[in-house]
């Protein structure tokens, strides 16, 4: 689950996942459903009110299609949408988006063809609706009974029975007659939200972005911390990373990006970076020349031989990265190695090729997530990640992880 971040202690949220079943107010009546606010488009609609949708239950999926925990809940929501829709259930995706990019009505309603998303989909680019609805996390779900009250609520990944019991309920309670209608089998899945963690070394890898915006917050906060001082740093001139290292709530409060010198030269500068320290799980290290931007990281010039690139340790089973492709029209290329080789053919992410030279490769099409690894043969464990590409319009926005391959198929 993703959480909206405001400040050091909230980046611990994205490690846990909560439902709700929302309660009656003191005089015994249930809270108005907040009406949709400053949207921009429409995806699969004409448009409409939750008002003008009186009589019918609504399921509200606050997304994002970049989120990776907000994509592994598209088969339970479609099948929902498939199966309870002639009962009088609505199904309402509202798009609010964490990047830039993610604004292009053109990129959403690509994705949303890809991921076979046939419900309506309301764009809120101006999180109008997001903010009517008080809401801080992607994936979010809200049920609104044929009354137009808000029922119930879930944040992150799971829950999936719980939450289509809670539409039954609601249809049931609307006149639907369900009484042949089963729950969809859901598969035994390991989410992101319920991994144990075992030791900041070896733990599921959390989110890293590599915009400038949310790094310095964490320099910031972490300066608030010790009193305004350094005395939290390592003395090194050209690593940044905090000296405790001894348990996950100290990592999560870390930077992203543990060169210095990312931090000392002003945003949009284009600076040449080295590392020679031994990565650690949870940072990204950055080598090349590299311009800093408030939401990534873009290369700051053209190479020939893939010189520049990031580098970084994750533990899950499958690892993510988004990626931009700039101002340019011309796909471009980037090269993905592993534990310093080609991903294996058997290891391959949806995303993945391999070229004729043998290397493995992303080609940047579009501005989007890219699956690069799943594993299929040791399961859970930790590598070393390289990425890099010749192009100026080399762009990186963020990488996510996940403990399985846990793409499902439903009945």
């Amino acid at each position: 689950m993703k959480y909206v971040l405001f400040g050091f202690l909230l980046s611990l949220a994205l490690s846990i996942s909560c439902s709700n079943i929302i309660q009656n107010s003191d005089d015994g009546v249930y809270f108005n459903a907040p009406e949709l606010s400053n949207i921009t488009h429409w995806v699969n609609s004409d448009g409409f009110t939750l008002k003008s949708k009186k009589g019918k239950v609504i399921l509200i999926d606050f997304y994002t299609y970049t989120c990776v925990n907000c994509i592994r809940t598209y088969p339970y929501i479609k099948k929902w949408h498939q199966k309870y829709e002639p009962y009088g259930l609505v199904v309402l995706g509202v798009h609010s988006p964490e990047f830039e990019f993610e604004k292009k009505i053109e990129n959403i309603k690509t994705s949303a063809e890809f991921h076979g998303l046939k419900y309506p989909i309301a764009v809120d680019n101006k999180r109008g609706t997001w903010d009517a609805f008080s809401n801080r996390y992607w994936p979010a779900k809200y049920l609104i009974d044929a009354r137009g009250k808000l029922r119930y609520s879930h944040f992150g990944e799971g829950y999936y029975s719980e939450t289509e019991q809670q539409i039954q309920e609601l249809l049931i309670e609307a006149g639907a007659d369900l009484s042949d209608i089963p729950l969809v089998q859901t598969s035994e899945v390991i989410s992101t939200s319920f991994f144990k963690i075992t030791g900041p070394e070896n733990n599921l890898t959390r989110e890293l972005y590599a915009g400038y915006n949310r790094n310095s917050l964490k320099v910031r906060n972490l300066k608030w911390m010790n009193n305004n001082s350094d005395e939290s740093f390592e003395g090194d001139d050209s690593e940044l990373v905090f000296n405790r290292m001894d348990d996950f709530e100290n990592v999560l409060n870390q930077p992203y990006i543990v060169q210095r010198n990312y931090y000392d030269n002003p945003l949009g500068t284009i600076v040449d970076y080295t590392h020679d320290s031994e990565l650690i799980n949870n940072f990204l290290y950055i080598t090349g020349r590299w311009k800093s931007k408030n939401e990534s990281l873009i290369h700051g010039r053209e190479t020939l031989n893939f010189e520049d690139n990031i580098s970084l340790k994750f533990c899950a089973s499958t690892a993510n990265v988004v990626v931009g492709k700039g101002n340019n029209q011309d796909p471009y290329l980037i090269k993905v190695t592993l534990d310093g080789m080609p991903i294996d053919e058997v290891d391959l992410g949806d995303d993945l090729f391999i070229g004729e030279d043998g290397n493995t490769y992303i080609q940047v099409n579009e501005d989007k997530m890219f699956n690069i690894f799943q594993s299929k043969t040791s399961h859970f464990d930790c590598h070393k990640l390289q990425i890099s590409a010749n192009s100026q319009e080399f762009e990186v926005f963020a990488f996510t992880f996940s403990p399985s391959t846990d793409y499902v198929e439903l009945q």
